[in-house]
């Protein structure tokens, strides 16, 4: 009976909530240690795993690794990861091991030391329990302050409605303006509201000249911020670049261009929110390609391409309609990227490979002489050989 109790209740997954968190001076004091003491375990688990492998040819895996927290604590020289609470060194442990795991599966590179420069952050695991047998380490009492382990409570500023569920994770992170956010996991309690249904199917083309273009007709224009912000930043950066190094007005500098990168990036992700949940809401049936944008990138022959394909952010996008379509009962396939959408006609089935030149916005189909713009086109067929796919997963069931 538990583990059937276990087992629905993990199908309703995991969301995260972020809050603007408002330290006291005592704890913006103490950020630096849990920032500093989770980046020393993370490296000490790197080095020693090194140094093993190069000796016996083997290493510790996350258990074996864990174990050795207690023993480092008890020592004189690492005696000051005793000041933070164990759960964020044990997570720092879990981070490497993940690491680990994914070169392992050829899905990443080696893991690198990591700079206290670069990425501060740090994440505490809700695991104590009270007297109801329920975790509290990470909880909200009446007023909204937020306890997180032994970091203390913490004034927050919600930034989106908390979900039903219970707390996993608090991943405390401070980014380069300043700010301090806190990211808690939250495993769902019950399973969101599904949304009506409309009847309609769509299939999305994603592009640079347009952001995407709909099979009905529907064009969503570029966003006009993408320009705006750009210049600035690029102005910024001039800025900066004319400071003289450890003076207060390249401080001054960089944190201007910090907030100009924080404002860009904030915007990116409010467009690519309201852009997945209209799609969600308005389509049941919800078809994308796949996009190889690595390989895309590494093309050398059009830089300016570069820039334009990585500040869109379709990746992103293209995630949020995935697990949106999936919250809200909707249906949400992607066809692969080998599939020719652009050089086919969608009324005949000819393909025309002199459209494979992405300078052709236009074109007739020499088969059925229908005319066809380049990017309704590729929606059309997106949406038909989506509709394709399902309907054979449905036959193999």
């Amino acid at each position: 009976m538990i583990k059937s109790k276990k087992a629905k209740k993990a199908e309703y997954g995991t969301v995260n909530v972020r809050f603007l968190a408002l330290l006291t001076d005592e704890q913006k004091e103490m950020l630096p240690k849990y920032f500093g003491h989770s980046r020393y375990v993370y490296n000490y688990c790197l080095q020693y795993n090194k140094e093993l492998y190069e000796k016996e040819k083997r290493c510790l895996d996350n258990k074996k690794l864990q174990d050795q927290l207690p023993i480092l604590k008890k020592q004189e020289e690492t005696s000051f990861l005793s000041e933070v609470d164990s759960t964020s060194l044990q997570q720092a442990v879990a981070n490497y091991w993940s690491a680990m795991e994914r070169f392992f599966s050829h899905k990443s590179g080696y893991p690198k030391f990591r700079s206290k420069y670069r990425k501060e952050s740090f994440r505490i695991a809700n695991t104590k329990h009270n007297d109801n047998g329920k975790t509290d380490s990470i909880r909200f009492d009446s007023s909204g302050n937020l306890k997180i382990g032994k970091f203390g409570w913490v004034r927050t500023k919600s930034i989106c409605k908390m979900p039903e569920g219970e707390i996993q994770y608090a991943t405390v992170k401070r980014n380069k303006t300043g700010k301090v956010f806190v990211t808690l996991t939250v495993r769902r309690d019950k399973a969101p509201d599904k949304l009506k249904p409309t009847g309609k199917e769509v299939g999305i083309d994603v592009g640079i000249k347009n952001f995407a273009v709909f099979s009905n007709g529907v064009i969503v224009e570029r966003p006009s911020f993408l320009e705006k912000d750009d210049k600035k930043i690029r102005r910024l950066h001039r800025s900066l670049s004319r400071k003289q190094a450890g003076s207060a007005n390249r401080e001054k500098a960089r944190q201007k261009l910090a907030v100009a990168y924080e404002k860009d990036s904030n915007r990116r992700e409010d467009f690519h929110n309201k852009l997945s949940l209209s799609i969600v809401e308005n389509y049941d049936l919800i078809a994308m390609e796949k996009l190889n944008i690595k390989s895309m990138l590494k093309d050398k022959k059009n830089k300016n391409l570069h820039k334009k394909i990585s500040e869109l952010g379709w990746y992103s996008f293209m995630s949020k309609v995935k697990y949106k379509a999936e919250w809200y009962g909707k249906v949400f396939v992607q066809i692969e990227n080998s599939f020719p959408s652009s050089q086919i006609c969608c009324h005949c089935g000819h393909q025309n490979k002199e459209v494979k030149d992405l300078s052709v916005r236009e074109w007739e189909c020499p088969d059925c002489h229908t005319k066809h713009d380049r990017d309704r086109n590729a929606a059309n067929n997106i949406l038909r050989e989506g509709k394709r796919i399902l309907s054979e997963n449905k036959k193999t069931k």
